[in-house]
């Protein structure tokens, strides 16, 4: 190779290196089971008695209360089978909008949510997989994140103490909202002292 091609190919290969690459697109849902983010609970009430009747929504009603400990927040309680799954689902509103829902469901059930997580938004945009020391043994903890412009999706398998699968499906700016919430009830970080 000459010495322009090797300074050509050099140059190609810093102009590439030199572009953010995206991270991996994902289907993000426009809601959950039929309510649409941003919808009232009132409409929310009338789609989950909805999905009740046909059946969609398994075992008691759908029931709706404030959360605890919020004043502009309602948690809407339901179950479905997911994936061949049973699971209990939380419908969260805040200021009267559906913002998020948290999907919970036993350890054994894991991979089968992973499967269908997988088969209906796509490969998760993150993974992250973490090891706790037991008295007799490790375990393992998973986590799959979707990731995008309006939604984050967050699937994860909690392993050694309580031992639990749960999802959270929710608007980014419903997370940043919370976050900001226990930064500030955090209080002040106290200056070091000297």
């Amino acid at each position: 190779m000459t010495r322009a091609g090797v300074a050509l190919a050099l140059l190609l290969g810093l102009h590439l290196v030199a572009f953010d690459v995206p991270a991996r697109a994902f289907y993000e849902p426009d809601g959950f089971r039929g309510i649409r983010w941003g919808t009232s609970l009132a409409e929310a009430q009338q789609t989950l008695k909805a999905l009740h009747t046909k059946r969609i929504l398994v075992g008691e009603e759908p029931v709706c209360d404030a959360a605890q400990g919020a004043a502009d927040s309602v948690v809407c309680v339901a179950s479905t089978d997911l994936d061949a799954v049973r699971v209990t689902l939380y419908f969260e509103f805040y200021e009267d909008r559906f913002v998020a829902v948290t999907v919970v469901s036993t350890p054994a059930s894991y991979a089968a949510l992973k499967r269908g997580f997988i088969a209906r938004y796509g490969e998760p945009t993150r993974a992250d997989k973490r090891t706790k020391m037991g008295p007799f043994s490790e375990y393992t903890s998973e986590e799959l994140l979707w990731e995008g412009s309006t939604v984050q999706i967050k699937l994860s398998q909690f392993v050694g103490g309580p031992t639990f699968t749960v999802a959270v499906i929710a608007l980014r700016s419903e997370i940043a909202r919370q976050e900001a919430e226990q930064n500030k009830s955090a209080g002040p970080t106290p200056a070091p002292s000297k």
